[in-house]
């Protein structure tokens, strides 16, 4: 008796195989994806700013030490932050998913430059971690053009904070 010959093809190979893609389709794929990319994508700041920026952080707010928060993960409320004359006080360059932050004019608490990388990005907000340049780290976080810039402490959670907009260097 002589037996039925075997099948190669099975349901689950009709189910992962696909035909080959033709060039033209190909081409419009890879052309559309490479507008897509150029259109925002990581390298991008909500406002447009491009990776390489430079900017001066001008300060307008400084934070009250007496309204100091449990841990230093917590958010500092605007009703704790104080008016003062504005001033330049940053130059704050960004390169990708780093950060550094340079003084202007006389240092504030001996400061003269913090380095840090982006740990989270959300729409309108960028939160960078600063691991140089402190004793306890600290953090800058950009709203748009509004920046806050935040020393954390070691007894106290945090020992100074500014609050302040960007302008384009």
């Amino acid at each position: 008796m002589a037996k039925a010959p075997v099948r190669h093809t099975t349901d689950l190979h009709r189910v992962w195989y696909t035909p080959p893609m033709d060039r033209a389709r190909a081409t419009r794929l890879l052309l559309s994806a490479a507008i897509l990319a150029g259109c925002g994508g990581l390298a991008r700041e909500p406002s447009g700013r491009g990776a390489g920026a430079r900017y001066v952080m001008r300060v307008d707010r400084t934070f009250d030490r007496s309204a100091q928060p449990a841990l230093p993960s917590q958010g500092l409320a605007e009703e704790t932050y104080r008016p003062i004359a504005p001033a330049d006080r940053w130059e704050v360059t960004i390169n990708g998913s780093n950060i550094v932050l340079t003084a202007m004019g006389k240092p504030t608490a001996e400061v003269e430059r913090l380095e840090g990388k982006e740990i989270a990005r959300t729409p309108g907000e960028h939160r960078f971690d600063l691991e140089k340049g402190t004793f306890a780290g600290g953090s800058f976080i950009m709203r748009g053009d509004d920046a806050e810039l935040t020393i954390f402490g070691s007894g106290v959670p945090v020992v100074s904070s500014e609050r302040g907009k960007l302008f384009a260097r």
